[in-house]
């Protein structure tokens, strides 16, 4: 329990502690309705803490479980595509549920095909790319049961049809800056003003988008940059002009931004 209040933060704490004593208010209040207004209230507060532990804490606790006692292996990302999940604890960035397919290798067993689900950031998701080979940790009484214990370096193991050698360095230079800013940069939203296809794919059909933005520091003053960001083929449409999305910036340098995650 210490780990998922860890993995959840403060944040996530004081929320969780505010939503219960909302609904114990909330339940209090349905009991001068009359009985079916709680039994009502009752299979509401049920459904909704199902599909809260179906889709948040049961992968956690899951997770950490296997961490400590699943079986190694590894397996390759076959293909992947969000669920229409969500999750953002916090202060922290909101990532996208997205649910892979992998062609799993244990280490004393035949090799198989399963899918896991997995909450990843915009910037993460360069780690699991169609093709890349990933750490695994399976449930030892039921293969089909697994999650990705680790993954290949950020933007460090990817496939793209840029054959152009400055095309090639100037990709090296991307991941060099993602890597930097989103380590030490300072975080943002930022609007999108204009959008152009650079007709580069990044690890199958995952274009690689040019976008001019409208950056909004915090307690700062707003300034446009332009910057190149890997965005996954499902995910274009939240890249559109009018869009708001997540940045981080060179506080020293504005011309410094990257991708951090779609607004939504």
């Amino acid at each position: 329990m210490g780990k998922l209040f860890e993995q959840i933060g403060w944040g996530g704490v004081i929320g969780l502690v505010a939503g219960v004593i909302g609904m114990l208010v909330g339940g209090i209040a349905m009991f001068a309705v009359g009985f079916w207004g709680v039994l009502f209230y009752l299979l509401f507060c049920v459904g909704f803490f199902w599909i809260f532990w179906h889709f948040m804490f049961g992968t956690m606790v899951m997770a950490n479980k296997l961490m400590e006692s699943g079986k190694d292996g590894e397996a390759t990302i076959v293909s992947m595509a969000e669920n229409g999940s969500s999750m953002q604890i916090g202060g922290s960035l909101p990532k996208p549920g997205i649910r892979f397919t992998l062609d799993v290798r244990p280490m004393d067993d035949v090799p198989y095909r399963a899918t896991t689900d997995m909450f990843v950031s915009m910037f993460e998701l360069q780690k699991y790319q169609p093709g890349n080979v990933v750490k695994v940790k399976i449930d030892p009484n039921n293969k089909m049961k697994l999650i990705i214990a680790e993954g290949t370096g950020a933007m460090e193991n990817y496939s793209t049809n840029a054959g152009n050698p400055a095309m090639m360095a100037e990709l090296k230079g991307l991941v060099a800056q993602q890597q930097r800013l989103t380590r030490d940069g300072e975080q943002a939203n930022a609007t999108i003003t204009q959008v152009n296809d650079t007709n580069i794919k990044i690890n199958g059909e995952n274009p690689l988008l040019e976008l001019t933005l409208e950056v909004h520091p915090t307690g700062g003053e707003a300034f446009n940059a332009t910057t190149k960001a890997p965005v996954m083929a499902s995910a274009v449409h939240k890249f559109a002009v009018g869009k708001e999305i997540i940045v981080k910036f060179d506080p020293k340098d504005h011309s410094q931004v990257v991708v951090v995650h779609s607004g939504t």
